[in-house]
């Protein structure tokens, strides 16, 4: 689901960098790969915030859903 402005909940919160907000969404599947209609992704967000904590519970995610996929 997302806003009028295409974010997600996840987009949202990687911008305003609530952590534990963002490991609970990807404890439930949210997708990390959904861009804004801006083209930008909840990494992006959590990128321009310069000292976020998300960007890492966000890499962290993608290295284990990577890692799973080239398994099966």
């Amino acid at each position: 689901a997302t806003d009028i402005c295409g974010d997600t909940p996840l987009i949202i919160a990687a911008r305003y960098d609530h952590t534990v907000l963002v490991s609970l969404l990807l404890e439930h599947n949210a997708k990390t790969d959904i861009r804004d209609k801006e083209g930008k992704t909840a990494m992006f967000w959590a990128l321009m915030n310069k000292d976020s904590k998300c960007k890492a519970v966000l890499s962290e995610y993608q290295e284990r859903e990577a890692a799973a996929a080239r398994q099966q």
